[in-house]
This record gives structure tokens, sequence and C-alpha cells, in this order.
């Protein structure tokens, strides 16, 4: 049975435990604390212990402390903004021991490092046991390894050079959407080198597939040992960012379709097919030409590859 005079002990006992908590972490000299304005607001919010109030506040309480004055004044916000910081490294600190840890274990360097590298003021402050501690390296590793691979059906195959850039942007983006871009990112910084190297190898095999274009697929081939995807793919994009094959393609193109005439090439389909087989070499152009062509030059062309086929050269000006 607790008495009275145990409870006043662990009241006083608490109180002093907020003053010398506050000021450690804080860095405020101990001997101004009476008339400090943070203890001037607790004060007067009823706020006299680290366990029985402190660890109780939430931000919008921390936000309305006011200082006791003629009139009264809120308290300044860099005082808010530290009194948040304490609560936010106490919660953090029980997360990781997964306990409700005693704020005197945690030095000072150690709350200086959570506020400058990992604390945000804009996360919203939540109890210590509804928050997950972020997973071990060998956790992740574990994970990885249970995990439902991605399908590697999902990444384009590089089988014509000419549609280089629009593979890589595709590629790229079935990466991003895997959560596996780090493997190909050459400016990636490594945290956990075994779960990288399976990704890497998974990346590589990957590769190996969808590369069909015989350059490329030697570059795959030569750093498929080493599963070194970052060095591999940055070799593919530079080799590739050379290459004229589009240019030259979108070139063939350009000349089909200003130069084709349906009533002279001995189209053996129907005319509506001739005419989707022209549009689908104007979409392939349009896609690797650097300066498409516009609506009034296709529409042109259009009507000149049509000319002097009877029901279809006069749609234009009819309609």
């Amino acid at each position: 049975m607790t008495t009275r005079g145990a409870a006043a002990r662990s009241a006083n006992a608490d109180r002093e435990f907020l003053k010398d908590q506050i000021c450690r972490l804080l860095r405020i000299d101990p001997t101004t604390w009476d008339a400090h304005d943070i203890r001037l607001a607790f004060q007067a919010a009823g706020i006299d212990g680290w366990d029985r109030h402190f660890t109780s506040l939430s931000y919008t309480d921390i936000d309305q402390l006011t200082v006791p004055d003629t009139p009264p004044r809120p308290l300044a916000l860099m005082h808010k903004s530290m009194l948040r910081a304490v609560r936010a490294f106490h919660v953090h600190c029980c997360v990781v021991r997964k306990q409700n840890v005693n704020i005197a274990g945690c030095t000072v360097d150690l709350y200086d490092m959570f506020r400058v590298n990992i604390w945000d003021p804009e996360e919203p402050l939540r109890a210590w046991n509804s928050l997950k501690r972020a997973p071990r390296l060998e956790d992740e590793v574990a994970n990885w390894r249970k995990s439902v691979r991605p399908s590697r059906s999902d990444y384009k195959e590089f089988r014509d050079e000419a549609y280089w850039q629009q593979t890589k942007e595709k590629i790229e983006a079935t990466a991003k959407s895997h959560g596996l871009y780090h493997t190909l990112d050459s400016s990636h910084v490594v945290s956990n080198r075994e779960l990288d190297e399976l990704q890497r190898q998974w990346m590589m095999k990957t590769l190996q597939e969808i590369m069909i274009v015989p350059r490329a697929k030697s570059i795959v081939t030569k750093h498929a040992d080493a599963a070194n995807t970052r060095l591999c793919w940055k070799e593919i994009v530079d080799h590739f960012a050379l290459s004229r094959a589009a240019e030259m393609r979108a070139s063939t193109l350009a000349t089909y379709m200003n130069s084709a005439r349906l009533n002279k090439i001995n189209w053996r389909g129907t005319k509506q097919n001739a005419i989707l087989h022209w549009k689908e070499q104007h979409r392939l152009h349009n896609l690797l030409a650097k300066s498409p062509y516009t609506d009034e030059q296709s529409i042109a062309m259009l009507n000149n590859f049509v000319s002097g086929v009877i029901h279809l050269q006069d749609v234009l000006d009819n309609h």
C-alpha cells in the first residue's frame, strides 16, 4: 500500500527528473531553471513531472503553452520546437529499445543526432508502442528471400536498337515500380550489402533475358559473373546514347511517307489496311524522330498518299 509520504516523494523525484532532463538535453543552466520561460509555462499548465505529465503531452499541448505575464504570452516558438524534439526523442528511444526507457540513459549526443538527422517535425507524434522499429539488416535479407519476386516478363525486351530510348525508359520505370531501380543506379549508396547482392543477382538474370540486341547482350555477359548491374547498365546506356539507329530509321520512314502513293505501290490488301499501314509508319516515325511531324504536315502527306485513288482522293477536300 502506498503511503502519502511515498507518493509525495515520488512526485518530488519526478519533478526534479523533469527539470534535470529538460536542462540536460536543451543545455539550460540549472541555476536559471526557476525563472526560465519553459519552467514558468510548465507551472502555469500544471506540468509538474516527467512520467506524470510531460510524457503525456501532445504536440498541440506544447504549442498551447503560455508564459504567465501581464498579459500572458505564448512560449517562444524555438522553445516549443525544442520541447517537441525532446518528446519525439523519448518516443524514438522507446521504439528502438522496444520498451519504455529511462531518458536519463540516452546521451545528449544521441539526442542531437536524432534531432538533426532523424526527426521530422511534420511527422505526427504517436505512442511508442504503436510504432514499428526500422527493420534490421538481417531482417531485410530474410524478407527478400521469403518474398514473391517481381515478374521478369514485366520488363520490355530490347530487340531493336532504333527503339533504345523507349526501351530504356520502360525498363527503368518497371524497376522503379518494383523497388529495384537502385540496382541500376550507379549513384546509389549501398546500406545492406548482402541484400544488395541478392537483388543485383536477380536483376542481372533479368538483363540476361531481355537484352536481345547483340551489343547489349555482350555487355551483360561481360558483367554477369560479378553481377555488377550498375556498371553494366551504365555501359549499356553510354553505348546506345551514341547510336544513330533511331535517327536512320526515322529518316527511312520519312522517305516512305513522303514518297509513297497508294495507286503506285502495288498494295495487295484493302485500301483500309493500306491507310492503317501508313498510319503505323507515321506513328513509328514520330516516336523516333527528334522533330515529329505536326498535324498539318501529317494530313498533307496522307492526302498525297491517297491521291489518285478513286473514292479516297477527294475525302480531305469534301470533309
